[in-house]
């Protein structure tokens, strides 16, 4: 995509793809018709759509963005006569086993071939399902859910939280599962939404959730709120392309305090081109996601930056990959990741489109470098619209 000469006017975003699938999978299993909106439709939200059908939950497509779905009530999904495909999404193939791993019923799980599941298959084993793959429990998954799933207990990471509290729901008993990190997780809001009883709170070592299993979920009409890391990278974008006055409320108030220190202006929502200064930050208070968008702002800001402590995300491997192929200058220090600010990269290369915060991050270098950058990948046709 070409660079931008000025983004200007109000910046529409649909809810972030993982909490849109977890409201469409917890609809499902909620007693009488949902209304759900503002979901994105992407891949995600069709494939996940499909497999619900599958389990017998009656899921129509209204409008663009808005869906009902009529639920089946927690243990009413029936075993889906389809494999249940996921495409190249573990969060669907994870939202889908879970499921399934709730029911008694059996399921064949499809995915692409270069996704792994080990780690899920583990854990829907816990909670009293058989699974069976292939070697390295590669795709297709043979999932037996479980008659009387167990409630899941210990340290989980923050992806596998949402299978795993779905497959409680379905549970006699509580749920107890510990999470990195202190941000609170999407699915607390959602579950409370629809009606589920769940105790949460911040403990020394991160997150910890109660759920209580079987409950009575009810339907509900609910708009889902921007993606916040989508609202972020519109505000970024806005802070580096001259001539720019975007407004993108629903950013995560972590990264915007983080985006401010390297001199973004962002106020209230909104943002202005400012040019941008290099920092010490720290990545630990960074929510899940943001450290792709904040190291790509470190890459645009004048001087040199150092992210203390995050060489430990899960996406810094990424980020750097992403950081090289567009020309900017960064590499891993110990635990932290120091960024040279010898900005603006010149951006013109290629990325392929894995992660949701590589996807926000390549969308923001496309408008802001100049040479733009090459994206082979479906990105969300709002953000090509604020680019046009």
């Amino acid at each position: 995509m070409p660079p931008a000469h000025g983004l200007r006017g109000h910046a529409a975003l649909p809810a972030a793809p993982e909490a849109a699938c977890l409201a469409m999978a917890l609809a499902a299993l909620s007693a009488g018709r949902s209304t759900l909106s503002n979901l994105p439709d992407g891949p995600e939200t069709q494939h996940l759509a499909a497999g619900l059908r599958a389990l017998g939950a009656e899921v129509v497509s209204l409008a663009p963005g808005v869906w009902r779905i009529a639920g089946r009530g927690i243990g009413g999904l029936v075993e889906p006569a389809a494999v249940l495909r996921a495409g190249g999404s573990a969060m669907v193939a994870g939202l889908l086993g879970g499921l399934a791993a709730g029911h008694p019923v059996f399921a064949v799980l499809e995915a692409l071939p270069g996704l792994c599941f080990g780690t899920l298959a583990q854990s829907l084993s816990a909670v009293g399902a058989r699974v069976a793959g292939r070697a390295g429990h590669r795709p297709p998954l043979a999932i037996q859910g479980a008659a009387d799933p167990l409630p899941a207990e210990g340290p989980v990471s923050r992806d596998l939280a949402p299978p795993l509290l779905l497959a409680g729901l379905a549970a006699r008993g509580h749920t107890h599962l510990r999470l990195p990190g202190p941000a609170p997780h999407p699915a607390e809001a959602l579950l409370r939404c629809f009606g589920a009883v769940l105790d949460a709170g911040t403990v020394a070592a991160g997150r910890h959730l109660t759920l209580r299993g079987q409950p009575e979920l009810h339907a509900v009409t609910h708009a889902l709120p921007p993606d916040p890391l989508a609202a972020a990278a519109a505000l970024l974008a806005a802070s580096l392309v001259p001539g720019s006055e975007l407004r993108a409320p629903g950013a995560d108030p972590g990264l915007l305090a983080a985006l401010r220190a390297l001199g973004a202006d962002i106020g209230d929502g909104t943002a202005r081109h400012a040019p941008l200064r290099g920092a010490v930050l720290h990545a630990g208070a960074l929510p899940e996601g943001a450290l792709p968008l904040l190291a790509t702002a470190c890459a645009f800001a004048r001087g040199p930056s150092r992210l203390c402590g995050a060489a430990a995300d899960p996406a810094a491997a990424a980020t750097l990959a992403l950081l090289a192929t567009q020309g900017a200058t960064a590499r891993q220090d110990g635990d932290d990741l120091i960024l040279s600010g010898t900005a603006p990269p010149p951006g013109g290369g290629h990325t392929t489109l894995k992660e949701h915060g590589i996807m926000m991050s390549a969308w923001v270098i496309g408008l802001a470098a100049p040479g733009g950058a090459g994206i082979d990948g479906l990105l969300p046709p709002v953000l090509l619209g604020l680019g046009a």
